[in-house]
């Protein structure tokens, strides 16, 4: 029973490995390859607002206001007590 385990296991694993490993026969796929990855240059809509859980500190306004003024994008951010 254990050796079956083992075995399905490493099957598993091997095509885990094979399904991320594929790609399509285009050089942009950013699959690597020496294709290269363009940058995005566009984006599609987007809802205009990014909800967050963070922890205090996780969310300084140095770095979210910035953020929005050059996304647009609204942050509205919930902090968490625990972990």
């Amino acid at each position: 029973m254990k050796r079956t385990w083992m075995v399905l296991a490493a099957a598993t694993a091997a095509l885990a490995v094979a399904a991320g490993c594929g790609g399509g026969s285009s050089s942009d796929n950013g699959g690597g390859g020496g294709g290269g990855v363009k940058p995005v240059s566009k984006i599609g809509p987007t809802e205009g607002q990014l909800n967050l859980i963070a922890w205090q500190g996780y969310t300084e306004p140095n770095v979210v206001k910035p953020f929005e003024a050059q996304t647009g994008c609204q942050v509205h951010v919930t902090y968490g007590q625990t972990s």
